[in-house]
């Protein structure tokens, strides 16, 4: 049990609280204000002078994806092999042995949101991860899928001009992308098709239609699931 007493907390909900103590027991805040009291078996740290605050949250990173001081063998963050790829997924990737967990945990970065560069239009699905290492990757996960990358600037041009394929110009990345999302909608389209002629086949069954044809499920496509 930690108690950090004299010190400025700047907090989420309750603004910021000058001479506050912060009381932490098996690493969570237990308590906080102007009026707590110390329990004995505590270890105190005066704080004066100081300032106090949440864990930053880093919202768009690629740690764990392009492991510090590794290099080639570690650097899985761009699928440049396709620049629609939104069933990529960064938990199939990150590193919890990346040296640079550490060293966000030293300069108080608790949580971070990484994932898929942006080399491709739609580069895959992201991971909301705490930052404290773990030897089990699902150990560190706090939330997947935590959001989906996407890139309309300079790099899906200059990784697919380079290869000599579209898209090579800022319309291709446009063409590209609507194209990817109409894929996706006429794949939803289906979908919810079929789930109206099953609910429709199973109404049937259950009147005793002994005619009525089970639907065919659409053919599986993770790369539209992952869109819809």
């Amino acid at each position: 049990m930690y108690a950090i007493k004299n010190a400025t907390l700047m907090t989420i909900t309750n603004g910021t609280i000058e001479n506050g103590t912060l009381l932490i027991e098996n690493g969570k805040i237990k308590s906080l204000g102007t009026d707590v009291v110390i329990p004995k078996e505590a270890e105190v740290i005066d704080a004066k002078g100081k300032t106090v605050c949440p864990g930053f949250i880093d919202p768009h990173c690629h740690t764990g994806l392009f492991a510090d001081g590794i290099g080639w063998e570690h650097s899985d963050g761009n699928e440049m092999t396709d620049p629609i790829t939104p069933h990529m997924r960064a938990l199939d990737a990150l590193n919890p042995a990346d040296m640079a967990w550490p060293e966000l945990v030293e300069a108080g970065v608790t949580t971070v949101l990484t994932g898929p560069g942006s080399a491709n239009l739609i580069g895959g699905v992201w991971i909301c991860v705490k930052t404290q290492p773990k030897p089990n990757v699902a150990d560190m996960v706090l939330l997947e899928p935590a959001g989906m990358k996407m890139a309309l600037g300079e790099n899906p041009r200059r990784v697919y001009g380079g290869q000599k394929r579209m898209p090579s110009t800022r319309m291709g990345n446009a063409a590209v992308l609507r194209n990817a999302l109409f894929e996706a909608k006429n794949f939803m389209r289906k979908q919810e098709k079929y789930e109206v002629d099953l609910a429709e086949y199973e109404q049937k069954k259950a009147d005793g239609d002994k005619d009525a044809k089970e639907p065919t499920a659409p053919d599986r496509n993770l790369k539209m699931e992952a869109l819809v």
